[in-house]
């Protein structure tokens, strides 16, 4: 028989991925199909991945071909489709199909009957997925025999692979892709949304479309800078632009002027924001390829367009490209809108008051620019009956520094009737609206309103009518009036507004739909009472308002994540209340049919934490005689419901229950998930300490469980003891003050999630919720030591714990940060100079490196200076007689404009000007081995903003200091640097020459917590440029095979690793007694000293550490990438590196055994690797920097040995096999600085 479905899998050079791609589709619960997977001339192991598979599974087949593109390569799986196929869809070889895809996609064509359908796309990446910024428009409402004339949103609809189509359709449109071109997609599936005569449209994720973490970003933000790109892309708007412009109807135009604006405003938008990168034969072919197309549009769209995308076009369209690269920069700096006010407002631009550029003035002035921004803070039912809102509003690049600035309304209208109600809204102070608006121009802090509302006003001739009532505020403002729907906010009632009982069985309910607030009064017909496990199913009991039905009702749940659903027969039966017109009804929910048809189906472990507690099932009731579903209300005093998922249900070595839940909105829902901790009490002690109970189905005592916080923004965590015994959990934790290798520094400001966690940092973590109870009592703040900290719940029922920053309100967002810059700093530069000395190590995060060592020689000469430390967000542990100095602080901004030395080793900002009688000491963090700076030769890393903020800073610097003679020329050249050059060696290093070297260290490994007698590996690898989350936000590419190196050398081992600042993953397996997560140990050079093998790539710790004469070994697994695509080396290190080149992971785990006799093997190299980068090391650099500080002749000092501990001794002789493949390595190796 023939399959009914053919899917269509074109890869190339996807090894990592393709194996979980294709697990995705053999896992379908729709099992009727045939994939066709073809190799576009792959050169890794996807090839031969692809013949395995189907190897094992005849439902796949591979076809190889030379690489001729994604487009050839799906027109080729189309002809090898079975002829008979009903359904066809497309996959890429590195995205995952969640399991139920192809069964929800399919059968919401078989209900609607329509042509295709689309829908909804998250996107992935190793750790975590979110909602594809393309599909949220088009996905976010369910659809049925739809168009895209009526559904606008579905030109952004523009992937293949979110689809399944009637093959019926497909061969009778005839449809091919492009071939040899790039966007293939957007011209198939737009001919296919125009010629459908309807699709479907479903909000279900049925596809995961994954962001590559190493590298992505940057490939493709390179490529919108290639011609052949450029061409492509118009190319693939015009054929669009000209099907719409051919068509005979004359509706077309309009469509066409739709897709149009789109183009304009998205596909080649793309492009033009690229051209400061971009060289001039690329500016050119823009200018021509896009005034071609601009030449076939309606004349007057750009008008139509927002102010900046009309400024940029018109430019275009004038081909003035200095004018619009002007404006291109402007843009990027990021900087508010500036608006100037004749008759209208305008934007102020670069060439707005240019009369030799011919642009009208009209089309600089601002329309969608000057939109209304409003949110919602807390929905609070007073005591006297009345609703309470409150929130801000204000119209955004418009001033409300006064009170006067803005006068407020709120106006209800109920959407059937079209009632309105109109009340007043008092105008509230609201700094945190300026703040938060994420600019530093305009100041909105009279944007705050409050309204109170007696509900008494929805009510129509006295009685209480069902309806929605839409909201929106109005706000009038320096001679401006706007109005919007009023935002729902992140948690708490500003996201899951409680509802009130207003009559016996009537309640008005603030909800939020589509992200906006509304008002339902409504009649609550179906109530649940109580609920009970009967055997194998779950029962429900409730009352129904409405006289007792003649037939059995059905009760449907579906799926919130899959969209499966299933039916159940109600029973309706009098219990008392005939007269009053209800009834009673019952029904039974099998806890089999809770199990989505894709658990045990995890594919991707990014994707696995949906399974902890995302299995929920929204209930609609069907009674006879009635066309519209209830949606059952559980009753006030009805508690949630455990229970426990039988054996063979919850999968292997997994605990999970079904949970009958009252949502935030008071509905019924049912969740699958993992047995999760679930707090009843909380309280925040005098000490500052927050204490939850709870409770947690466990049995007898649980041992090694933990109360774990977790930092949203990155990965890390902190843990506090729980205790778990007989159902239920204890915990304290301490916000303000956590025990860290960072010492006792309060939680980092931000959001914190919670998690009880078993087994230890790798082992299960599970999300704390909150029963109801709790829940209607948060948020619960509290402040300690000038911090505010508070419990919140996100999700509804979901704890965490906000965190706020202690800076005062005054220096809080960019707005105010404004403000110090320009008044505060200056002010500061015209006092006299102090005499103090203001260190910064890494923009305040470490109390560490040079900075640090210069600290300790200007504190033991007694100088009596003023000792001023730069802090970030409180996260530094300084010891007693240093002033900490918050960065970004009023204080931090005096400093700078009046200590008389600054010692940093990182950048200044690019604002600062150094003043007579300062004296600014740029000590830097390594010697270069990387390309820094001006010798940066990839663009997409030396930006040109970067280059412009170094040319301002690097003037300012006083002194550099350089560790070595090799250094120096690079650092002046790299910085482009022309004052003093100390060359004095570093000054962090002097800790490695120290008499106190010995009982230092034996303090690092108290404070850490080693084992007595074991040796100490470190690694300490640096970033990858091209592997990152986001904007500095890099991965940890731990390429260690933990186990192995566990099982090799831990009984007399331990390994330290150490995560450069800019990465935020975890580290894998930290905590099991060989392996050591040391990243937040605040000083490298302690660290130093308890090393006895140093393992690094290409960081400048090899320079340091070599002071130290002991095994460096480098495990450089991505050499040639590294050296030849990210970064480029300043001399060659295969050549002359202190030690072994290794590989692999195997090799690195033989190395560390043999590490001594290594060393010896890498002796001469070792030898001239110091006497090229170490010989100003002695012990004395702080003291000579402090005496050219004082302007003294630099004192004679005896240069010291670094200090030798006693090293643990390795245990076995080097094998002779091992002893000949180093030898050979070695041989014929030298250096020459």
């Amino acid at each position: 028989m023939a399959p009914r479905l053919s899917i269509v899998v074109p890869f190339q050079d996807v090894e990592m991925y393709l194996e979980a791609c294709l697990k995705s589709l053999a896992l379908q619960t729709f099992a009727d199909f045939e994939v066709i997977l073809v190799d576009d001339g792959s050169t890794d192991d996807s090839t031969t991945i692809a013949y395995t598979f189907a190897a094992q599974d005849d439902r796949f087949r591979v076809i190889t071909q030379q690489s001729y593109g994604p487009g050839h390569a799906r027109n080729t799986g189309l002809a090898a489709m079975h002829p008979q196929g009903e359904f066809l869809a497309f996959a890429d070889g590195d995205d995952i199909v969640p399991p139920h895809a192809y069964e929800l996609l399919i059968s919401t064509l078989e209900k609607s009957g329509s042509d295709f359908v689309s829908g909804n796309v998250q996107m992935m990446n190793s750790t975590t997925t979110w909602q594809s910024p393309l599909h949220r428009a088009p996905m976010k409402k369910a659809k049925t025999r739809t168009h895209i004339t009526k559904h606008r949103d579905l030109l952004y609809d523009r992937t293949s692979w979110n689809k399944v189509f009637r093959r019926s359709f497909w061969d009778h449109e005839q449809i091919t892709f492009p071939e040899g071109v790039l966007y293939e997609d957007s011209w198939v599936n737009l001919v296919a949304h125009f010629r459908a005569k309807s699709v479907d449209v479903v909000n279900e994720c049925v596809y995961y479309w994954r962001r590559r973490d190493a590298g992505a970003g940057p490939s493709i933000t390179q490529r919108h800078t290639e011609i052949p790109c450029l061409i492509d892309r118009v190319s693939a708007v015009e054929s669009v632009s000209h099907f719409l412009g051919r068509h005979r109807a004359a509706a077309y135009q309009t469509y066409k002027r739709w897709y149009d604006e789109s183009a304009l405003k998205s596909d080649l938008m793309i492009h033009l924001n690229v051209l400061p990168d971009a060289d001039e034969e690329f500016r050119e072919v823009f200018l021509q390829r896009t005034n071609d197309f601009l030449d076939t549009v309606d004349q007057d769209l750009i008008e139509t367009l927002p102010t900046v995308d009309r400024l940029k076009w018109t430019l275009v369209r004038k081909r003035l490209m200095p004018e619009l690269l002007a404006v291109l920069e402007h843009q990027r700096k990021r900087a508010p809108l500036p608006v100037v006010r004749r008759v209208h407002r305008y934007a102020a631009l670069p060439g707005y008051k240019d009369r030799d550029v011919p642009v009208p003035r009209k089309t600089y002035r601002l329309s969608s620019e000057l939109a209304l921004s409003t949110g919602l803070d807390e929905v609070i039912w007073e005591d006297d009956g009345h609703l309470r809102v409150a929130g801000h509003a204000y119209i955004r690049n418009l001033n409300v520094h006064k009170r006067r600035m803005s006068l407020k309304a709120v106006a209800l209208r109920e959407r059937r009737t079209g009632r309105w109600v109109i009340r007043p809204a008092r105008t509230t102070h609201h700094p945190q609206a300026t703040e938060n608006s994420g600019q530093g121009r305009y100041c909105y802090d009279w944007s705050g309103y409050e309204f109170n509302l007696d509900p008494e006003a929805l009510k129509k001739n006295g009685k209480w009518v069902e309806g929605t009532w839409d909201i929106a505020i109005g706000t009038f403002s320096r001679g401006l009036f706007r109005k919007r729907s009023i935002v729902g906010g992140p948690s708490g009632t500003a996201s899951h507004p409680p509802a009130r009982y207003v009559a016996k069985n009537t309640r008005v309910l603030p909800i939020i739909i589509d992200g906006a607030l509304k008002l339902r009064v409504e009649v609550v017909r179906a109530r649940i009472t109580g609920h009970d496990l009967v055997g194998p199913n779950i029962v429900l009991k409730g009352v129904l308002l409405a006289a007792l039905p003649e037939k059995p009702g059905r009760m449907k749940i579906r799926s919130m994540r899959t969209g499966g659903e299933h039916l159940y027969r109600v029973v309706f039966f009098d219990a008392g209340g005939a007269q009053d017109g209800w009834c009673a009804f019952r029904v039974s929910v099998p806890l089999s049919d809770l199990v989505p048809s894709d658990v045990g189906h995890v594919v991707d472990d990014s994707l696995a934490n949906q399974l902890m507690g995302n299995n929920g099932w929204k209930v609609s009731l069907h009674i006879p005689g009635r066309k519209r579903p209830l949606y059952p209300v559980v009753q006030e005093d009805v508690p949630d419901g455990r229970y426990p998922m039988p054996g063979h249900l919850s999968g292997d070595n997994e605990t999970r229950e079904a949970v009958v839940h009252r949502n935030g909105n008071g509905y019924l829902v049912f969740f699958e998930r993992a047995v999760l901790p679930v707090v009843t009490g909380h309280s925040w002690e005098p000490d500052g300490a927050l204490t939850l109970r709870g409770e947690y189905p466990s049995g007898g005592e649980v041992q090694n469980a933990e109360l774990v916080v977790r930092y949203r923004k990155h990965q890390d965590e902190r843990s506090f003891p729980a205790m778990v015994a007989h159902g239920t959990f204890y915990s304290v934790i301490h916000p303000h003050a956590p025990q860290s290798l960072a010492g006792q520094v309060p939680l980092a400001s931000g959001t914190w999630d919670l998690f009880l966690r078993f087994g230890g940092p790798d082992g299960e973590r599970l999300p704390v919720k909150a029963d109801r109870p709790v829940v209607l009592g948060l948020p619960a703040p509290t402040e300690i030591q000038g911090r505010k900290y508070v419990l919140e719940n996100h999700s509804y029922d979901r704890l965490t714990l906000k965190v706020h920053s202690a800076m005062p309100e005054d220096a809080r967002g960019p707005y105010r940060q404004r403000l110090l810059r320009t008044r505060t700093y200056p002010a500061a530069r015209k006092q006299p100079v102090r005499d103090a000395v203001l260190f910064d190590s890494f923009k305040g995060t470490q109390f560490s490196d040079s900075p640090r060592a210069v600290y300790q020689e200007v504190l033991r000469r007694r100088l009596g200076m003023e000792l001023l430390w730069v802090v970030r967000d409180d996260q530094v542990e300084l010891p007693p007689g240093v002033t900490p100095v918050r960065l970004w602080s009023a204080d931090w901004y005096e400093a700078l404009g009046r200590a008389k030395w600054i010692i940093a080793n990182n950048h200044l900002p690019d604002w600062f000007e150094r003043r007579d009688g300062q004296t600014v000491v740029q000590t830097w963090h390594g010697t270069p081995l990387k390309r820094i700076g001006h010798d940066i030769e990839t663009i997409h890393f030396a930006d040109q903003q970067y280059m412009d903020r170094l040319a301002k800073e690097v003037p300012q610097w006083s002194m550099l200091v350089s560790p070595n003679s090799f250094s120096t020329p690079i650092l002046k050249r790299a910085f482009g640097f022309e004052n003093e050059m100390l060359e004095i060696g570093y000054p962090r290093n002097d800790l490695l020459y120290s008499r106190d070297a010995g009982a230092i260290a034996e303090g690092v490994r108290r404070r850490i917590g080693l084992p007595p007698g074991k040796r100490v590996v470190l690694y300490a690898p640096t970033w990858r440029d091209d592997q990152f989350y986001a904007a500095g936000r890099y991965r940890l590419d731990l390429r260690i095979d933990l186990e192995r190196a566990r099982a090799e050398l831990g009984q007399d081992h331990v390994l330290l690793i150490r995560r450069h600042p800019s990465v935020v993953d975890t580290v894998p397996g930290a905590g099991d007694g060989f392996v050591w997560d040391v990243s937040e140990y605040p000083d490298f050079a302690e660290l130093q000293l308890i090393t006895d093998v140093l393992i690094t790539d290409y960081s400048s710790l090899m320079f340091d550490f070599a002071n130290t004469g002991r095994p460096i070994l480098f495990f450089t697994y991505d050499l040639e990438h590294y050296r030849d695509k990210l970064r480029g080396f300043y001399f060659d290190f295969e050549a002359h590196a202190p030690g072994p080149l290794i590989s692999d992971s195997d090799q690195l785990i033989a190395a560390v055994r043999d590490a001594d006799e290594i060393r010896t093997w890498y002796q001469e190299r070792y030898t001239r690797f110091r006497q090229a980068f170490c010989t100003w090391d002695d012990g004395h650099a702080s003291a000579r920097l402090v005496d050219r500080l004082l302007g003294i002749e630099p004192q004679q000092h005896q240069a010291l040995p670094p200090q030798q501990q006693q090293r643990p001794a390795r245990t076995a002789p080097l094998p002779p096999h091992r002893v000949l493949e180093y030898s050979e390595q070695y041989q014929g190796s030298g250096f020459s600085a």
